[in-house]
């Protein structure tokens, strides 16, 4: 028996403490043969094919619902019990003068996908205007500050990552890289639906779908013998431009092809 359609909303309770960025419920189309679960298209063109890039978090009436997180990232954010964000941001405090309040700042934690063991680590404190937002690497008592640069591999401890790059992990990795990437002041980065871009003011629901439209198509994954290339939708300033990335099995990155795909978008500036 096949089933079609498409979610318009849905009342679940979740876990408030796994946070994920943007998360959208969307239904999913499938059937079941054995225990084995087939998604159709367009949702197989862009990852959602396996289990493992989507996280079953509510079953109805024959549909899975599935929060399908922003950029694929399949690690959600996780914040932190009070106790022991004041234990890791007393830890911080001794190592560098961070600024951060130890007692309200909010930390959250994310598994990093392509290197087991480590994680990133975000402490926001809100008791200073403009709030303060600090990023750091952790792997057990260890942490590495993140910050921004036109080369985040070199000068953000990428090279200490045991990175492990697959069909699974290389959009993680984009996204993680193109965090911390800023090579000028606009600030380059991936997107894969119109929920993932900072609007300055709405867009007409034709112009919505058309964009998604165009957003669907991407990403594009290719293994080749030096890694992997990824073609994907990226925001830069006011456009959406078609970009070609390598990644390399250790984690370094390269920019190839770039096409501009929409021109003169009402986006808000990055910060």
């Amino acid at each position: 028996m096949v089933k079609t359609g498409v979610a318009q909303g849905a009342s679940l309770n979740i876990n408030k403490s796994l946070i994920y960025p943007r998360c959208r419920l969307i239904l999913i189309p499938f059937h079941f043969s054995s225990e084995k679960i087939y998604f159709y298209p367009p949702y197989r063109k862009v990852g959602f094919h396996s289990q493992e890039h989507t996280k079953i978090i509510h079953r109805d009436i024959g549909y899975f619902i599935h929060g399908v997180y922003t950029l694929l990232m399949t690690s959600p954010y996780i914040e932190l019990s009070k106790t022991d964000a004041r234990k890791i941001l007393q830890v911080l405090s001794d190592q560098a003068d961070t600024g951060l309040d130890t007692e309200k700042t909010r930390v959250l934690k994310q598994d990093l996908s392509f290197a087991p063991g480590w994680q990133r680590l975000t402490c926001e404190d809100y008791t200073v205007m403009p709030y303060r937002k600090m990023d750091f690497l952790r792997y057990e008592d260890s942490f590495y500050p993140l910050e921004y640069s036109g080369d985040p591999y070199e000068q953000n401890n990428f090279s200490r990552l045991p990175v492990i790059i697959n069909s699974h992990t290389v959009i993680d990795y984009l996204k993680f890289y193109y965090d911390y990437y800023r090579p000028s002041r606009n600030k380059l980065k991936p997107v894969f639906h119109v929920d993932d871009i900072q609007w300055q003011e709405d867009l007409a629901p034709v112009s919505i779908k058309s964009l998604q439209k165009e957003l669907a198509t991407y990403p594009l994954i290719k293994e080749k013998n030096t890694g992997y290339e990824v073609i994907s939708s990226c925001i830069f300033g006011h456009s959406i431009m078609e970009i070609r990335f390598i990644i390399s099995p250790d984690g370094k990155m390269e920019i190839g092809d770039s096409r501009v795909l929409i021109d003169d978008l009402p986006v808000k500036t990055f910060p």
